[in-house]
Order: C-alpha cells, then sequence, then structure tokens
C-alpha cells in the first residue's frame, strides 16, 4: 500500500468490530460502509447507513466478515432501499450482491431474493476461506484512486495538470466527522493531462476533452470505467498514439474523496445533506444556504477552479466533457422493452454528435436519456465555465454479473471513439500507422473469425473479421493517410511486398 494510503487509513478514528458466534463484521476501512449487524454463521442481519435519503434508506454496503472459513450464511438487509422512483421493478428485484477473498477479484452471490420488508443473498458454497469481503457492487476505494494515479503519472505520456502540484494534487477536502462519529481526514483532490508533451507546439489547438469520476461517494462503476478510459489512453493501442498526439484529455480521478472514502452513499462528509451535484457554481461553494459555509465544500471548490484554469491554460475550447458516475436500475429509458442498462444524461443538442454517436456504434447496449444538462451540475458548470461542446453524465447501472473486464473495456471504447471521431480513416489500416502494408494483414490474420464491435480489423464494419475485411486491405494496399510518417511505397517495392503476402495467404480468396 502506497505510503499515503497508509498515513489515511491510520488517520481514521474507528471502533474495534465485534464477534457474534464465531463471526465478526468491520466495515470501518476505506470505501466501507455499514451502520450495524447481528446474527451469527447461519444468519447474518445487516442495518445499511442512511446518510442522505432518510427514512431508513441505504444505498452502499461494503464490508467484511471473519471468521467465515467452510460457513455458508445468510446474509439480509432490510429492503428498504434508496432507488429512484420511477416506475418499474423495485431496484433489488434484480440485483446481485458481490464477494471477494481478496478485495480484487469479485464473484457475484448465486442467491439473492427481495422478500416484501428484506433482501436476502448467499452464496450456493461455503466460503473457502476465512475472511471474505461483502460489498452492494464492485468498490473502488480512495486508496485505489491514489495509487492509480501515482501509477498513470508513471507514464511519459500522463503529467500533473497545469494546477496541480507535482504529485497531480490540486486541492483537498476538509477533514471532518461522519454520519458515524468517525473522523476523517482532509484528502487529496488529484488531476492530470494525458497527451504527447512532444505535439503541444506542433498542434496548438488540441482538441481538448474533460473526464471526472467519483462525485457521489458510493458510485464505484463509474470510477472503474474511467479507469479504463486513462489505461486505454495511455496505452501502446496505436490508435491511443493518434489521441495523444492530437488531443488533450484533463482527468480527474475522484471529486468526493472524503465520501468515498468515509463510505458515503452519495455525499460528502461535511456537507451530507446536500447532492455535490448540485453545487458545481462559484456562487454556492462558500455559501452556507447550500451546506457550503467556511470549507464545507472545500474539494468541490478546488475541483472546480482548478478545472477552470487548466482548461484555460491551452487555447480552444473543450470539445467533450465525461462525468462518470453509477445508479440504480431504471427501467423506464429503454422505450422499446424497458430493459435497464448504461446510459447517459446528455442534451438533445449533444444527443447527435458524432463522438456521442460513435460511443453508441461501439457500445450498442448504451442507452441515451435526454436532459436539460443541469445548471449546476458538473455537466452545467462544462457547459457555462469550459466552453464544453458535448457534456455527458454518464451513469453504469448497478447490474446483473457485469465485472471489472466490462467496465475497464466500456472506458476504453470511450476513447476509441475520440480516435474514430477526430481521426483521418484509412481503409485497411489495421495497425492504426498510417500505412496499409503487410504488417496490417498479419493483424487481420491474427483477429479473423472474432465478432463485436469495435474490433481493429474490421474494415467494413459488420462486427465481424472475415474475408470481406481481408478484400478491403488488399484493394487499398500501398495507401497511405495524409500526415503519416511513412512515404508511398514505390510501384515495385508493392509488388514485391504483395507477392510475399500472396505467399503468406497460400491463395486465399476472400470469403
Amino acid at each position: 500500500m502506497p505510503r499515503l494510503c497508509r498515513a489515511v487509513v491510520a488517520a481514521l478514528v474507528i471502533a474495534g468490530s465485534v464477534s457474534h458466534a464465531r463471526i465478526a463484521i468491520d466495515a470501518n476501512f476505506d470505501h466501507g460502509s455499514l451502520e450495524s449487524w447481528s446474527g451469527d454463521l447461519i444468519n447474518v442481519q445487516l442495518v445499511g447507513r442512511d446518510n442522505y435519503y432518510g427514512s431508513g434508506r441505504w444505498r452502499w454496503v461494503n464490508f467484511k466478515a471473519s471468521g467465515v472459513l467452510n460457513a455458508q450464511p445468510t446474509f439480509s438487509i432490510s429492503s428498504n432501499f434508496a432507488g429512484d422512483a420511477t416506475p418499474g421493478l423495485h431496484e433489488l428485484q434484480e440485483h446481485e450482491f458481490v464477494y471477494s477473498y481478496d478485495g480484487e477479484n469479485w464473484q457475484f452471490f448465486e442467491n439473492n431474493q427481495l422478500g416484501g420488508s428484506t433482501y436476502t443473498f448467499s452464496s450456493s458454497t461455503p466460503f473457502t476461506q476465512n475472511e471474505v469481503y461483502v460489498a452492494y457492487a464492485i468498490p473502488y476505494s480512495y486508496g485505489r484512486s491514489v495509487s492509480h494515479t501515482q501509477a498513470v503519472l508513471e507514464s511519459p505520456w500522463a503529467a500533473p495538470s497545469p494546477s496541480a502540484n507535482a504529485a497531480g494534487v490540486i486541492g483537498s477536502s476538509a477533514p471532518g466527522v461522519d454520519d458515524l462519529g468517525r473522523a476523517v481526514p482532509a484528502l487529496d483532490v488529484f488531476g492530470y493531462r494525458v497527451t504527447n508533451p512532444a505535439t503541444d507546439s506542433l498542434i496548438e489547438d488540441k482538441h481538448k476533452v474533460v473526464i471526472a469520476s467519483g462525485l457521489h461517494a458510493g458510485e464505484s462503476l463509474g470510477t472503474w470505467t474511467y479507469q479504463g478510459m486513462v489505461d486505454w489512453l495511455i496505452s501502446d493501442d496505436p490508435r491511443a498514439s493518434w489521441v495523444r498526439d492530437n488531443v488533450e484529455v484533463l482527468a480527474y480521478p475522484v471529486l468526493n474523496p472524503s465520501g468515498r472514502y468515509a463510505g458515503m452513499s452519495r455525499t460528502t462528509v461535511n456537507n451530507e445533506g446536500r447532492d455535490p451535484n448540485g453545487l458545481w457554481d462559484s456562487t454556492r461553494w462558500s455559501n452556507s444556504n447550500y451546506g457550503c459555509g467556511g470549507n464545507d465544500c472545500k474539494e468541490v471548490r478546488d475541483t472546480g477552479l482548478a478545472m477552470i484554469a487548466d482548461a484555460s491554460a491551452t487555447p480552444g475550447g473543450v470539445d467533450v466533457f465525461v462525468d462518470f458516475h453509477s445508479t440504480v436500475p431504471d427501467y423506464t429509458i429503454d422505450p422499446l422493452d424497458g430493459r435497464p442498462d448504461d446510459f447517459a444524461f446528455i442534451t438533445s443538442a449533444d444527443a447527435d454528435a458524432d463522438w456521442w454517436l460513435e460511443v453508441l456504434e461501439l457500445q450498442p447496449n448504451v442507452l441515451t436519456a435526454i436532459s436539460g444538462g443541469g445548471s449546476y451540475t458538473t455537466a452545467g458548470f462544462a457547459r457555462r465555465m469550459l466552453d464544453a461542446e458535448v457534456e455527458v453524465t454518464f451513469e453504469t447501472q448497478f447490474t446483473w454479473e457485469r465485472n471489472t473486464d466490462y467496465y475497464l473495456n466500456l472506458g476504453a471504447n470511450f476513447g476509441v471513439a475520440l480516435y474514430n471521431t477526430w481521426a483521418p480513416q484509412l481503409a485497411g489500416d489495421f495497425n492504426y500507422d498510417g500505412v496499409v502494408d503487410a504488417a496490417d494483414y498479419t493483424v487481420w490474420r491474427d483477429a479473423e473469425g472474432a465478432t463485436g464491435p469495435g474490433l481493429v480489423a474490421d474494415a467494413n464494419g459488420d462486427q465481424v473479421i472475415d474475408g470481406l475485411d481481408y478484400a478491403v486491405w488488399q484493394g487499398n494496399y500501398g495507401a497511405t493517410r495524409a500526415g503519416a510518417a511513412g512515404a508511398i511505397p514505390e510501384p515495385a517495392a508493392v509488388v514485391v511486398a504483395l507477392l510475399a503476402v500472396v505467399g503468406m495467404l497460400g491463395g486465399r480468396d476472400a470469403r
């Protein structure tokens, strides 16, 4: 664990866990959340924290159970859940809690049942280790955001944002006391810039993208998606290389560090009664009428000022702004069958934006919810203060058996959509180096038979890698993209290369 994370964990005032019939449950750790519990190795009754919604309604649960080797307890919790009050099934009706033995690899409980007043969940087999982590959904702790930020800043393609210090720190939350009476220390807020710095002077007006996550404390899946986008941006994918050359991405990984760390469901520690996604305006950052007296909204104020300074440090406005969130299942968004899925709140003016249409092409499951944009939300802030052309609040739904690989890939596709929207396209250039050559045949050969959206060798966009894509490559062999580093091969060189490829193909015909 990084030194910073150890110091943060040590700073939290916690109460010792209590044992009941050889089982112990503890939620006093980074991103942990539980009001209380009772029971034994057979049945465990949980009480979730109501720290925003009122009437005893809970949302985020995350705890560790010890002494459970070979046990198969049934956990139960009130069905008085903080849903979104939209028509349709109860938001726990199709939900599945998760568990992990190491806090890294998560599995879904097989038995999940909503009753009249309780929701119960259990595993079909006994636990195979003495300790198990249990959560409402796959967690993403504050410490993980710190560690990921440190790892990103080691990349040659990332650096602290213009307003940040050398560690990427742009500000902090204020120390406070959470709803359980625990002291929570001041925690850092981060900002960094992902781009190729060598092209800053060559491309004075790069495309500009701003991304953020972690505003609502318990919405962990949005931060996994954010990580997927950042990981792709600093990856070796040649499309990411083009994006870095031509785009700057300003990234803010955890907007609500105190709430995430203290296991709040939605809010910051010092402003428990207010949704932080209604405070994004300078008139509210120090206004006691909005719960922001003194430094009570310091993390919002610090980040807002940093975003303004960072976005104005280079020419041009923001092309795309994305704030990654999570939400409960909403059965009203899909007009066809009412099936919930990940979706975006987006204005009607932005819904037809080329970049967003590329996201939908890459992620056909994603839905669109037309929204007014909200003046005091992060999206409204981006529109008013950052001159954003397209602003999206993206909601990953707490849903069924989607593990971290799904969310990381989803985030990567947000990055791929930048490439697909802004990069000059060259049919048959499967490795995206600006030249259609034998190396692209290798990419096609290795991918042949693959299906799905966003495939690198899918020249005709039918989501299948087959002979039709090979025919596109063959027909464009030797072509180059304008501005590519490579030169158009001499005719003789093309003939030699084609003969070599024909030899590799063994007379293959396009199917």
